[in-house]
């Protein structure tokens, strides 16, 4: 009955930082994670963590039987070792196969070629190979094999012939054993392209020889079993007496298994049961746990930037500040805060507390000017919604108001020569201003005299009559 163990082991680094988590200020992203499977006679699934897009699967196939009963000491061949990098999916499940190393006739899990005991001699199993399968768990879904070492053969009387070493691409051939002109050969190692063919027996009284490897499986053998593999080696032979009729007593190991898709390849170096280690490096960490001062802004993580909310947050970029109508701020200096408290926000986000300027005059509901009429456009005052000022304007100045107003038959500047310009509020003629008979053109008084000089009653063009007292009159005629 096998004995199994399941160990998955995780480098202490990584562990640590899986369960601990990533320490604000320190970026933990680069470091790789190592996951170690042992053999534990079952296949072991491992699905892949979120984030991870590739793997590096590092396999060690198992070392072959060299611990059966009658056996003289001798130790199995060592295992192969493949590893190589694959791209995979986050969440998708691969399957882990880790060899055995055999301790009696059996042949290893996955794939060791079994051995017989015979009264001439025997041998012990194959080792199991290692392999990972991704898609499915058939042999055809294995992305990486490392080889099973082939097992020893044994005699009573004779020394134990060694297995052949397993392969990181193709496997050893088995020890043969010889005595006189009679063979117990070997089996051979399993390559890329088949399995090890089995060894023969070449003597007389023959027990029988190995069995071919095959695709997965090591051959048996009536010496040593042959190595799992890519493709198995092939089982040893065992012979009873040489062609002279002497007794021989001897066994053949059995060849090694072959690798696959192994970048880096090692033949034979495994000792006791196979292992795989699958390396990985964890998804990038989220911007406010990276180490990084991402935004720019001199700060570095949860909780030393403000921009994060937790260790977990994708992004440092400050939160943008609050507006000023929901900051809790006294902005604009008029004792009222936010919204709705001040009447100068019109909601939470409104960024300007500043209160609006009061309604224009002539848009504000009220009779600013006090003449009864109100706004545009029923205040004369108004010129549009927008004017400030409801006052009614001043009327036009006389040398602009479209009327004669001093009865000359002259209207406005510049036709009325009592205008100086249209600004001008009266239109009445300075240079003979009314009610100066002594410069109107009129006989004013009926003596037959006009104006100054001609009128003896005028003083000067500026004398406002034309009759003459008789004190006057007397005075310039005589």
């Amino acid at each position: 009955m096998r004995r199994s163990i399941l160990l998955v082991v995780v480098s202490v680094l990584s562990l640590s930082t899986a369960l601990v988590g990533v320490l604000p200020g320190r970026a933990e992203a680069a470091t790789p994670v190592t996951v170690t499977f042992t053999y534990t006679g079952a296949a072991q699934p491992w699905t892949v963590p979120d984030g991870v897009t590739q793997v590096t699967i590092d396999a060690y196939g198992a070392q072959g039987g060299g611990r059966c009963p009658e056996a003289n000491g001798s130790i199995g061949a060592g295992g192969g070792r493949s590893q190589n990098a694959f791209p995979v999916t986050e969440g998708e499940t691969l399957q882990v196969y880790v060899g055995e190393n055999p301790t009696g006739y059996n042949g290893g899990f996955n794939g060791g070629g079994w051995s017989s005991r015979t009264e001439f001699g025997g041998g012990c199993g194959g080792g199991g190979a290692s392999d990972v399968r991704q898609g499915g768990t058939g042999l055809e879904n294995r992305i990486i094999v490392a080889g099973g070492g082939g097992g020893i053969g044994w005699a009573d009387a004779n020394p134990d012939t060694s297995g052949g070493f397993g392969g990181g691409l193709n496997g050893g051939p088995g020890g043969s054993y010889s005595e006189g002109n009679a063979s117990a050969f070997g089996g051979q190692g399993g390559s890329q392209g088949g399995g090890g063919l089995g060894g023969l027996a070449d003597c007389v009284g023959a027990v029988g020889s190995g069995l071919p490897g095959t695709l997965g499986q090591g051959g048996a053998g009536t010496g040593g079993g042959g190595g799992g593999g890519f493709y198995g080696g092939g089982g040893g032979a065992s012979c009873g007496y040489n062609f002279l009729g002497i007794l021989m007593n001897a066994a053949s190991g059995g060849g090694g298994g072959s690798g696959l898709n192994g970048a880096v390849s090692e033949n034979g170096v495994r000792f006791g049961n196979g292992l795989v280690t699958i390396t990985y490096s964890p998804a990038d960490l989220p911007a406010c746990s990276d180490g990084l001062d991402n935004d720019g802004d001199g700060l570095i993580d949860f909780p030393s930037d403000p921009g994060c909310t937790s260790a977990e947050d994708a992004d440092e970029t400050n939160a943008p500040p609050a507006a000023a109508c929901s900051d809790g701020v006294d902005n604009d200096g008029d004792g009222l805060t936010d919204f709705p408290n001040d009447p100068g926000c019109t909601s939470a986000e409104d960024a300007d507390e500043t209160n609006a300027p009061p309604a224009a005059a002539c848009s504000d509901g009220l009779d600013n000017d006090g003449d009864g009429l109100i706004d545009f456009p029923n205040d004369p005052g108004c010129t549009s919604a927008e004017d400030a000022d409801e006052t009614n304007a001043p009327p036009a100045a006389a040398c602009s108001d479209g009327l004669d107003n001093d009865g000359d038959g002259l209207t406005d500047f510049p036709n009325d020569p009592g205008c100086r310009s249209t600004s001008d509020r009266s239109e009445a003629d300075s240079s003979n201003p009314p009610n100066r008979q002594c410069s109107d053109g009129i006989d004013n008084d009926g003596d037959g005299f006009i104006d100054y000089p001609a009128d003896p009653g005028c003083r000067s063009t500026s004398d406002r009559s034309e009759a003459r007292s008789r004190l006057r009159a007397s005075s310039r005629y005589v």
